[in-house]
């Protein structure tokens, strides 16, 4: 609805006053005075435009000095049609003789279409003052878009102006979270609203909160067979959240699975399987193995006394066997063999045993003092009379005698 008034609107934010335009006539209103209308426009929201209109008169006959003699003065809008007038009621004024003089500054409020055409004049009786024509100015309505923080180290907010009808371009984000990355904007701090990328447009025409939406750091947690096979499926640790280290699923001939270490010396950090991970950094944990060991043992076999140590063979090292440490009296030891009876594999004491088992060795004993005879096999026995198979013949063979240790023909 217009209205007029003698006190200046206040202007909304980012508007202002055109220049000042005078009426292209003065009127001749009685016999002492001209009168003229200068004015000005503004825009307001929504439409909204205001008019400022500045009456003058100029006294030319010297009758004019009379007090008495006054003129009524009026201001008239028009919006979009000249014939129809918003009137501001009637002022009286009077000017000194031979100059024009400030009557009344008068104020219009309407509306008008951007673009609208808005005419303007002042009146006495039937006379007016030519009229001053103006294109009524768009108004520009902004509105805050305003961007916080939500949980950042800054804690604070910026702002940025969108203007009705213009897209957007939606800031970056400027603040930083330890452990924590920029994902996108949105319009609800816990992320269950509309969603804006950083960069991204905004279209809509209203005021706007957008809050950072911030994701954890992921650090890539690896596993290394580190001598092994097959695979440990790597893992993806949170960023202030525990990791639960992986069970072990390489496997590497004659070792055993011990731990997970930060070296692949072992001289690193220790993890246990199942372990916890804490630490907000990636993490390359290697599979330290412990070789498969195997137990040698030693057997008097008829020993009187003594004893022989049990060794370890670790799996791929040659183990020196143990000298005999078992004392059988009247006899003489010879060696070992994985058979009580001397039918297995013989070891010498000193020697290299290489395969990756378990391994039980007996002791060999040859009697002292008694023939012994060694038969085409290679085999040392002893017995009261020693024969010998010849092309299918037995025959006796020569008898010989184990005198300390060592054996002699006997003849």
């Amino acid at each position: 609805m217009a209205s007029w008034s003698t006190t200046a609107p206040s202007l909304p934010s980012g508007s202002s006053w055109s220049s000042w335009v005078d009426s292209d006539a003065s009127v001749h209103v009685n016999n002492y005075y001209n009168y003229r209308v200068s004015s000005r426009i503004a825009r307001g929201a929504n439409n909204t435009i205001y008019v400022m209109v500045h009456l003058q008169v100029y006294g030319w006959s010297y009758g004019a000095r009379y007090p008495y003699v006054t003129v009524p003065l009026k201001a008239q809008v028009s919006v979009g049609n000249t014939s129809s007038y918003s009137s501001s009621g009637t002022y009286e004024c009077a000017g000194d003789y031979g100059e024009w003089t400030d009557c009344k500054t008068l104020y219009y409020t309407g509306t008008a279409a951007a673009g609208a055409k808005v005419y303007v004049r002042g009146a006495w009786s039937s006379h007016y003052t030519g009229v001053t024509t103006y294109t009524a100015p768009g108004y520009v309505t902004t509105y805050t878009i305003t961007y916080r923080g939500n949980g950042d180290e800054g804690g604070s907010s910026a702002t940025q102006r969108k203007t009705y009808g213009v897209a957007a371009t939606l800031y970056g984000c400027g603040w930083q979270k330890t452990g924590y990355a920029f994902s996108h904007w949105n319009t609800a701090a816990d992320g269950s609203g509309t969603s804006y990328a950083a960069g991204g447009s905004y279209t809509g025409n209203a005021a706007l909160t957008l809050y950072a939406i911030w994701v954890p750091n992921t650090y890539a947690v690896t596993y290394d067979a580190n001598g092994g096979s097959g695979s440990t499926e790597e893992q993806s640790k949170i960023y202030g959240e525990a990791l639960t280290l992986r069970e072990n699923a390489f496997t590497r001939e004659g070792h055993t699975f011990s731990h997970w270490n930060t070296a692949a010396d072992g001289s690193g950090t220790s993890y246990a399987e199942g372990g916890s991970y804490t630490g907000n950094a990636a993490l390359a944990l290697y599979a330290i193995w412990t070789p498969d060991t195997y137990a040698v043992t030693y057997d008097g076999s008829g020993a009187d006394s003594g004893a022989t140590a049990p060794q370890v063979k670790t799996w791929g090292r040659t183990l020196v066997l143990s000298e005999c440490g078992f004392v059988r009296k009247g006899y003489a030891f010879t060696g070992w063999n994985t058979a009580p009876d001397g039918t297995g594999t013989a070891y010498a004491p000193g020697a290299g045993y290489t395969l990756n088992a378990a391994l039980t060795l007996y002791a060999q004993w040859l009697r002292l003092n008694i023939p012994v005879f060694v038969n085409d096999s290679g085999i040392v026995h002893q017995a009261d009379k020693a024969y010998i198979n010849a092309g299918g013949v037995i025959k006796e063979c020569e008898v010989f005698i184990n005198v300390g240790g060592t054996v002699y023909a006997l003849v």
